[in-house]
């Protein structure tokens, strides 16, 4: 301090009391400086700290959220089936921190984990931080474009199926026409026996609970009668109900098309949740990694 004070005095040309005014207020600047830098550095700390925990608890339950979707989507693939005639039903879980973490910018993140004299080592672990953003956005898609899908696989069975309805009822229209026309006539024997065994088809099949589903009325009365005719093709009985075999051979493909929508929309959603499998386990495993 002598030094300074005497270097301050021959240098400037001036007395003690002046020098040591001059000492004091440097050193109250110089003080207050580091204590301002000081000050801002726990604060930036702190700040770091608060968002690397609150990365770490919302990466979490995202992660738990998107288990439990996986578990959800699952139990839909269950209800795709043709035994639902249509009743497809996804119980939704909501991940609503990925709005809130969407909203957290990138940079508060990053600098929790990469900036401070505390990450100083974690440069390494920057390709697991940007594969969890990666992670996120892909999960931010999945939940607007799941409900788009399932809203397709509703709409294209449920055209595939009122084309199914339509053709089935006319098929029993053409059933019930037959018989009028055939009741009274004298036919040929097997003409005779053929439409008894189709009554009896019709009679057994409306002894189910369920005669409606559209998995039984196939098997039980469609794919039967279509079955008889080609045990019995005879040209007289393809001649008089030709209608009712064109609308046989309309729901057969109606019954396949909606077989076949319903198989696509499973194979779709089973992606679906191998994805949200997926992404839950890698979040958990980058989390650990990163913290």
């Amino acid at each position: 301090m002598e030094c300074l004070t005497n270097f301050l005095e021959n240098t400037f040309s001036i007395n003690d009391n002046t020098s040591a005014t001059i000492i004091i207020t440097l050193t109250v600047f110089i003080l207050g400086y580091i204590i301002t830098g000081l000050a801002k550095s726990i604060s930036a700390y702190i700040n770091r700290i608060k968002y690397r925990n609150l990365f770490k608890e919302m990466i979490i339950e995202i992660a738990r959220c998107s288990e439990i979707q996986s578990d959800n989507i699952n139990k839909l693939i269950g209800t795709i089936n043709i035994a639902n005639n249509g009743y497809f039903n996804l119980k939704k879980q909501n991940i609503n921190l990925l709005n809130n973490f969407n909203q957290i910018s990138f940079e508060s993140f990053y600098g929790s984990y990469f900036k401070g004299i505390e990450n100083l080592f974690n440069r390494k672990k920057i390709i697991y931080f940007n594969k969890t953003f990666g992670l996120i956005d892909a999960l931010t898609k999945n939940e607007i474009q799941i409900l788009i899908e399932l809203d397709k696989c509703v709409i294209n069975f449920n055209k595939h199926a009122d084309n199914w309805n339509d053709s089935t009822e006319k098929v029993k229209l053409s059933i019930e026409d037959l018989n009028l026309y055939l009741d009274g006539q004298d036919v040929p024997i097997y003409v005779g026996e053929f439409f008894q065994q189709i009554d009896k088809l019709i009679s057994d099949w409306q002894k189910f609970e369920n005669p409606t589903r559209y998995d039984i009325v196939y098997n039980n009365l469609i794919k039967p009668i279509i079955k008889l005719y080609n045990e019995n093709k005879h040209v007289d009985l393809v001649k008089i109900s030709k209608t009712l075999l064109d609308r046989l051979m309309d729901s057969e493909y109606n019954y396949q098309s909606m077989c076949k929508s319903l198989e696509f929309y499973r194979e779709l959603f089973s992606n679906f949740e191998s994805r949200y499998k997926q992404t839950s386990e890698i979040l958990l495993e980058n989390n650990n990694i990163l913290n």
